[in-house]
């Protein structure tokens, strides 16, 4: 009867050992990691945050280029051991999202007018997008066009005095290219336009620019913790530095 007491008792502290080990947090997760066969970097600071580190150019040129892919908070998952991601978008509205809007009067009075005004980076490096106007919530009354220069009737306008608009920026997709990137930028929504004194609206986005429409978004993505020195993303090792 003893042996078998001594057995459940030495079960049970063992039970007990394996839940603990398998609550402890790896040592020193926070690193940086460099992507095999790359010189894409990603860092986890001690406080959470992580940023994604652009691969250095080999050109022989000096361009521009953007420091970083993409940028946020980091937590262990001790369940999987693994690492969770969720970029900065997600929990704050990001500077590229910035708008200026300018009213006045031009024009016919019979109808109201949309002048998007672009970084110079579109002229360079981003592709032309798709710009995506709905009046009033109505469908009937969305408008999709790659023109900055966009005429209403005021006759789709559900009053002379205030309607609301949503004003989306989109990219297509073409062929079998992956796009770590987003194509959708939600830049206005439910704003309301007051064209009882105006029907000529100037909207500006100066900090839409390159690093913004390249900026990746993770949103519990996860890292597998291969060991100590090993993390394991997207198919590929990571090592710590």
């Amino acid at each position: 009867m003893k042996h078998i007491f001594f057995l459940i008792t030495f079960l049970l502290l063992f039970s007990c050992h394996s839940i603990e080990r398998k609550n402890v947090e790896p040592i020193n997760i926070e690193g940086i990691y460099k992507k095999n066969n790359s010189s894409t970097k990603l860092e986890l600071d001690a406080k959470g945050l992580y940023t994604l580190y652009n691969p250095k150019s080999l050109d022989h040129f000096v361009i521009e280029q953007c420091n970083y892919a993409s940028k946020g908070q980091w937590r262990y998952i001790n369940d999987n051991n693994a690492i969770d991601l969720i970029s900065e978008n997600y929990y704050q509205r990001q500077k590229g999202f910035e708008f200026e809007i300018k009213s006045e009067n031009k024009h016919s009075n019979d109808s109201i007018y949309i002048n998007i005004q672009l970084s110079k980076d579109f002229n360079d490096v981003i592709p032309t997008p798709i710009f995506n106007v709905l009046i009033n919530s109505n469908t009937s009354n969305l408008i999709e066009t790659s023109s900055q220069n966009i005429k209403i009737s005021k006759k789709v306008l559900a009053n002379n005095f205030k309607n609301t608009i949503n004003f989306d920026i989109l990219f297509k997709v073409y062929g079998n290219i992956f796009y770590n990137n987003r194509l959708r930028y939600r830049i206005l929504e439910n704003y309301t336009l007051d064209i009882s004194k105006a029907n000529y609206f100037t909207i500006s986005l100066p900090y839409f620019d390159q690093c913004f429409y390249e900026f990746e978004p993770y949103y519990h993505d996860y890292i597998l913790i291969k060991d100590k020195k090993t993390l394991m993303w997207k198919g590929v090792e990571w090592i710590k530095q």
